[in-house]
């Protein structure tokens, strides 16, 4: 397990997901309350995150589960959280690029590719993150 006073590594949640000290399931249903922006009592860190499909992120997590059960990971990857800027698509997601658009077609596009990669090793996408308007930011 890391220490208080750092993040959690890739290695740190392979090592606990393989040791079964912790399941992917486990860190997002840990996750999912303080990164939802749909919740009453919301926390600090939930105004990084524009939207978390909870039912997606749900599914994701306990397929990483379960292979991790089954001793088949699809590698170090497999179970770690992650999120994506809202610059880049996610299927499912709008998509707004730091505006009040809604340049998403309503959901309906394909995922990036550098996202899908990541989904494709099991890492799990929590969310879109907020972001200057355009990305122009100082």
């Amino acid at each position: 397990h890391a220490s208080s006073n750092r993040f959690y590594s890739i290695k740190d949640f392979h090592d606990a997901y393989s040791s079964g000290a912790l399941t992917p399931t486990d860190v997002a249903e840990h996750l999912l309350p303080l990164i939802r922006r749909d919740v009453a009592q919301r926390s600090p860190y939930s105004t990084a995150f524009m939207d978390s499909k909870v039912d997606m992120v749900r599914q994701a997590a306990e397929a990483s589960t379960q292979r991790y059960k089954q001793g088949k990971p699809l590698g170090i990857l497999d179970g770690v959280p992650f999120g994506v800027k809202d610059d880049l698509k996610v299927k499912g997601y709008k998509h707004y690029i730091g505006t009040t658009h809604d340049y998403s077609n309503g959901g309906n596009m394909e995922t990036s590719w550098c996202a899908k990669m990541v989904e494709k090793e099991g890492a799990i996408l929590v969310g879109t993150l907020t972001m200057h308007e355009l990305g122009m930011g100082e």
